[in-house]
């Protein structure tokens, strides 16, 4: 359901987009420049405390993410160098309560990471070759 509302998304947009249905990197058969993910990253206590209209209409596979939170992210950081071009970034929401523990997760795979709150969400950006100042960038024009 997910896919097909980002199709009918980037059609009215009439953005160029290709999609493809994965679990995270199983069926991905090419690197990239650029990999945006908003991952589930709610723990099991964070889950416990949503709004009840969040409960009820959001899908838990699109929240939970482990007794953590961190499950998701976990996968990512361990397979992102394989499909992130050499100079390429990688931008990620996660909880605002996780920065320290991503930050650590991430450069224990080699990446450099930058994290602040971007349109009041908390925005990692995640590269092998200290890109970060692009996030620096849109703070400063956009916030």
């Amino acid at each position: 359901e997910a896919l097909n509302v980002a199709k009918q998304n980037a059609k009215n947009l009439g953005a160029k987009v290709h999609f493809f249905y994965s679990d995270w990197f199983n069926e991905v058969r090419q690197s990239f420049d650029l990999i945006i993910s908003n991952p589930p990253y709610l723990s099991v206590k964070d889950l416990a405390t949503l709004p009840l209209g969040i409960q009820r209409f959001e899908p838990r596979i699109a929240l939970d993410a482990g007794k953590y939170g961190l499950d998701c992210i976990q996968i990512i950081a361990s397979q992102l160098s394989d499909y992130l071009n050499p100079r390429g970034i990688g931008l990620f929401e996660i909880g605002a309560n996780q920065k320290e523990m991503v930050k650590k997760l991430f450069n224990s795979y080699g990446f450099n990471i930058y994290c602040d709150v971007i349109f009041k969400s908390y925005i990692c950006v995640i590269s092998l070759h200290g890109r970060s100042w692009i996030i620096k960038w849109l703070y400063r024009k956009y916030v």
